[in-house]
């Protein structure tokens, strides 16, 4: 069974109320109100042949992250970041936290979503948070949630974003780790050295 399906799903349902909000374009005349029409089901992952291009991975803390065991690729947290079209865009983010099980990140939880949320308009970061398999346990999976809000949030105005409307999504794992971040955050400390840490670490939105 495609994991994704039931996911895509739940964004479908929100659709109509985040278009009222005005964070996703208002559905064409030819569409009945409140339907949103999603790609019929397969049974490959959702991952188009050609996918919107997305930039650079962008690391979390410029210096080393705090706890971290060592400084290879699983132990620096970043962030992959897709942008819609040109003249499509919402000004909306979401943070995308891919799943399984905190030992390895299912690409088509992560960039498979980032492409499909591109095609509503919305900006998305694939988030590649420590894992457990790699040494790690809590709260460390959290900072890095809580440090990706802060880094898209404080870097909205370089990115054309609404600060007040960004959100986090996740599936398996990384859905306990978005519901985390929704229920554990703060305002950030006005007087922290690095920038970062002086925005809100709160998610707008949760999936």
């Amino acid at each position: 069974m495609n994991r994704s399906l039931p996911l895509i799903a739940t964004l479908a349902l929100l659709l109509p109320s985040l278009r009222a909000e005005g964070a996703l374009p208002v559905s064409s005349p030819a569409q009945p109100p409140g339907v949103a029409v999603l790609p019929s089901p397969t049974p490959t992952p959702m991952i188009p042949t050609n996918p919107i291009q997305s930039n650079p991975a962008i690391p979390l803390w410029t210096n080393s992250p705090p706890g971290a065991l060592g400084s290879g690729p699983n132990d620096i947290p970043t962030l992959t970041p897709y942008y819609p079209a040109p003249g499509k865009a919402t000004g909306a983010a979401m943070i995308i936290c891919p799943g399984g099980s905190y030992a390895m990140l299912a690409k088509h939880e992560g960039e498979g979503y980032a492409v499909w949320l591109n095609e509503q308009g919305i900006t998305a970061f694939v988030l590649q948070y420590r894992l457990g398999s790699h040494g790690y346990r809590h709260p460390t999976m959290l900072l890095d949630g809580q440090r990706a809000i802060r880094y898209v949030r404080a870097h909205a105005a370089e990115w054309h974003l609404d600060p007040k409307r960004i959100g986090i999504i996740g599936s398996s794992a990384g859905g306990h780790l978005a519901s985390t971040c929704l229920t554990h955050f703060d305002e950030g400390k006005p007087d922290a050295a690095d920038p970062i840490d002086r925005v809100s670490s709160r998610p707008d939105l949760g999936v």
